[in-house]
């Protein structure tokens, strides 16, 4: 029921409209004085013919030109805002189906892979070097513009990464959909590698900047916690550390 309204308001709305007018020409003073004198109008030969609500009807536009004029300014007022806000929705839902699209065919950005070579024999702590596999699971090119990794002792880290000393690696500047690069290797020096003759826990550090097709900025964020003692590594249980957007 409400579907059949919605679709026939337009009809609705011209039938009320038509009603009205009738109602309002009809109690005009004008008209209804045009109706009693309609018998003299009618005795000229040139509008013997035409019928009285005719004849009054003009009667009645010529008596109520300014209210008329006024009331078309008005309608015509009333048109145009409908009008904005039906292309105001338009545009909106445009521009939602176009973001919709943007999300769809967007490159993403993740960590395919993390390697870590020793550098010596395994007795030796915190002898390793570290790089990075990216490949954009997305479904377009990402346009890549910086690519930072750091190393830090990971109880000096804070809450939220800082990028301040971390490395600018070499980095591709297109990366096609479902392809790969990798980063450069880099590892802890000897002189950081003990704490108080302890070995100290690192935790390699990172993001990736990258573009869409449409200009729109993204960045990736990694981290991998890596072993003293063997070539092995996970992510780091903090979620500023390790986001997308």
């Amino acid at each position: 029921m409400t579907a059949s309204l919605k679709k026939n308001r337009g009809l609705m709305l011209a039938v009320f409209a038509l009603v009205a007018l009738v109602l309002i020409v009809g109690a005009s003073q004008s008209f209804q004085s045009c109706l009693c004198h309609s018998i003299y109008y009618q005795s000229n030969r040139f509008l013997k013919e035409v019928p009285s609500f005719l004849l009054c009807f003009g009667t009645f536009l010529d008596a109520n030109g300014n209210t008329i004029a006024a009331l078309s300014t008005l309608v015509i007022a009333v048109f145009a805002y409908f009008s904005w806000n039906s292309t105001n929705k338009l545009w909106k839902s445009t521009n939602e189906l176009t973001r919709a699209t943007i999300g769809l065919e967007r490159p993403y950005l993740f960590v395919d892979r993390v390697h870590i070579k020793r550098d010596s024999g395994p007795g030796d702590i915190n002898a390793w070097f570290i790089r990075f596999k990216f490949r954009n699971v997305g479904r377009a090119p990402a346009e890549i513009n910086e690519c930072k990794i750091g190393i830090r002792d990971k109880d000096l880290l804070e809450d939220e990464p800082d990028y301040t000393d971390a490395a600018d690696m070499p980095f591709v500047q297109i990366l096609a959909p479902n392809r790969t690069f990798w980063t450069q290797a880099m590892g802890p020096s000897a002189p950081i590698r003990m704490k108080e003759g302890k070995a100290v826990q690192f935790v390699v550090f990172g993001k990736i900047k990258y573009k869409d097709l449409m200009g729109n900025d993204h960045e990736t964020r990694f981290s991998a916690e890596v072993s003293p003692n063997m070539p092995v590594s996970s992510v780091l249980n903090k979620q500023a550390y390790n986001s997308y957007d």
